[in-house]
């Protein structure tokens, strides 16, 4: 006989249908006391018994269902979001660019970051830790480098330490609003004029410094 689903060639003595896995009725049972056509998950892939052997679970596999996807945070009402995803919102919003690495670098624990390495302050300044980057850089000469010794080498460990401390602050303000786009964009994401104004700060400081410092020369020797 034939699926009337499918239309596909049924045995008289199967039930289901082995395409669409419609019920097509029980052997010799009269049409009019068969159950309504129900639907049934298809038989398991060929060779599916085999390769898992005896753990196979045909009537769980029967039963499974798989799990709904995740709602993007983007099509979430802030209403309902969850303290958590709020969270994750705020870190995803800070980190900006190269989420996805950065969030395994985070889960692995990571502590070497190359461009860290390479660029040192720049890259801290670039990706929204200025303020860190100036106080380490200021302190870095008189406490011979070593600042600037352990910020090239533990760039991944700052950068997961400042993302999670400004999530905790960006996650008290409502979702997408004024205040948590700004506090976003102040503190998170990539942002080349922050790194070009820890050049113009750091050797503007400096250049004050030397210039009081001559000028203080000038003075005391003048006097001598």
């Amino acid at each position: 006989m034939q699926c009337p689903e499918c239309g596909n060639e049924v045995s008289e003595r199967a039930p289901f249908c082995g395409l669409c896995g419609i019920y097509v009725g029980a052997p010799d049972a009269d049409t009019d006391d068969a159950p309504p056509p129900m639907r049934r998950r298809p038989p398991p892939p060929r060779g599916a018994r085999a390769a898992v052997g005896a753990d196979f679970d045909e009537r769980a596999y029967s039963t499974w269902s798989p799990e709904p996807e995740a709602t993007p945070f983007s099509a979430l009402d802030p209403v309902n979001m969850t303290p958590e995803d709020r969270l994750e919102k705020a870190r995803c919003a800070l980190i900006g660019t190269d989420i996805d690495d950065y969030q395994e670098r985070f889960a692995s624990d990571s502590v070497f970051n190359v461009y860290g390495f390479f660029l040192g302050y720049l890259w801290y300044s670039y990706r929204g830790m200025l303020g860190l980057a100036l106080l380490s850089a200021f302190i870095n000469p008189f406490a011979c480098g070593i600042p600037q010794f352990i910020f090239i080498f533990a760039g991944d460990a700052f950068y997961r330490k400042h993302i999670n401390k400004k999530a905790q602050e960006l996650a008290k303000f409502e979702p997408d609003s004024d205040e948590w786009r700004q506090y976003a964009e102040r503190y998170g994401g990539t942002s080349i004029s922050r790194a070009f104004a820890f050049i113009v700060i750091y050797f503007g400081v400096w250049f004050l410094i030397g210039l009081l410092f001559m000028m203080l020369i000038h003075l005391f020797g003048g006097r001598s």
